[in-house]
């Protein structure tokens, strides 16, 4: 029944160990199953005493007789609450539209993690009411979103059934954000972009769908922005060249990109990610190479389509004899001057390094 406490699964004691100790053991037993079971609110007798088969099996297992650990209590995931600083499942029923909000990050981006960006109004997620900008997405109908790239997130979000479950993780950071000042949520980034004569920042934003703020919506593979490697889909663009963009409009925020030359100054908001989480999420990072007599120093291997199968391109060997002390052999590499290599082949990934300039930018994880 639920809220039977496992004392033990044949023989192996289970009094002490963890979660993941448990259901790993559960998950590699095979043929019968002998299972020693309690419940202390149910084992008990009409005159108060603990039934005599729960003793027995306490004491054939080592555990005190006497106080049995009381059952965790069992929350209903379709109106358990969101706590912050603990993992929590949440059940919603998406509607017509979908789950109804947007994320950002992912294992192949600067953020490293799926962060909900944007809870839509009037959207399944919106009714349901637990979920809020700023809460890590951890699992999806039990698909691992810990280390996922940003447009598997995607699809996986978008082919769900009628019912979704959810793991999430909102930071304390988080939910004091939410009380109060929204730029609590959060990290500031400067940035000075060289716009090119004739040529944009390398960048298109959108405003949100619900409130203020204009966010960066696409990276041009190749412009400054993109070359650059900081910017990524989903940061909030909070001033250019000093000027407040806070609460301006799409086309606001446009004129004022259009108009700016040279080097450009931009402040830009990115939600935190939580360090509890995410510090065994690998992150991604920049990493300048210059081109010399080996080339930049290293060889690849990996690509779509690859002998062992769709692959993403790694480091294969870094050469002794080059300066390159920054790689190490099984690096991937996510980018090459902000132009993606997901999805690629071995030889389009080796063209694109080989017509690289001499000084290049690589997006390592």
């Amino acid at each position: 029944m639920v809220g039977d406490m496992i004392l033990s699964v044949n023989k192996d004691t289970l009094i002490g160990s963890s979660y993941d100790a448990a259901a790993t053991l559960l998950k590699h037993t095979e043929g019968i199953i002998t299972l020693v079971v309690c419940n202390p609110k149910r084992d008990v007798t009409a005159d108060g005493s603990a039934d005599k088969k729960m003793l027995a099996a306490n004491n054939a297992t080592g555990a005190p007789a006497s106080e049995p650990a009381a059952p965790e209590e069992v929350v209903d995931p379709a109106t358990a609450p969101i706590r912050p600083g603990r993992e929590c499942t949440i059940e919603i029923n998406k509607d017509k539209m979908g789950l109804g909000l947007s994320i950002v990050g992912g294992c192949d981006t600067l953020l490293g993690v799926i962060i909900i960006h944007e809870v839509y109004p009037d959207g399944a997620a919106a009714k349901d009411g637990r979920l809020k900008p700023g809460d890590q997405i951890l699992e999806v109908n039990s698909e691992d979103f810990r280390s996922i790239p940003h447009n598997k997130a995607l699809t996986a979000l978008r082919q769900t059934p009628s019912k979704i479950t959810l793991v999430v993780y909102r930071d304390e950071s988080v939910a004091n954000g939410n009380a109060g000042k929204e730029e609590d949520l959060l990290d500031i980034i400067d940035v000075e972009l060289t716009k090119k004569p004739g040529k944009g920042l390398g960048l298109s934003i959108v405003g949100r769908k619900n409130g203020n703020g204009i966010f960066i919506s696409d990276i041009v593979p190749g412009g400054a922005a993109g070359v650059d490697g900081r910017l990524m889909k989903g940061d909030q663009i909070l001033s250019v060249m000093g000027q407040d963009l806070k609460n301006a409009t799409q086309e606001e925020a446009a004129a004022v990109l259009k108009l700016t030359s040279g080097k450009v100054a931009m402040k830009l908001g990115r939600l935190k990610a939580s360090e509890s989480i995410s510090s065994d999420t690998p992150a991604c990072r920049n990493v300048t190479l210059k081109r010399g007599t080996n080339g930049f120093g290293f060889s690849i291997v990996g690509g779509h389509g690859s002998p062992h199968g769709n692959l993403p391109i790694y480091v294969k060997t870094v050469f002794e004899d080059s300066c390159n002390n920054v790689l190490h052999r099984g690096d991937q590499i996510i980018a090459v001057d902000g132009v993606r290599l997901e999805g690629l082949t071995h030889q389009e990934a080796v063209l694109i390094l080989k017509n690289a300039d001499d000084i290049v930018t690589l997006t390592i994880l």
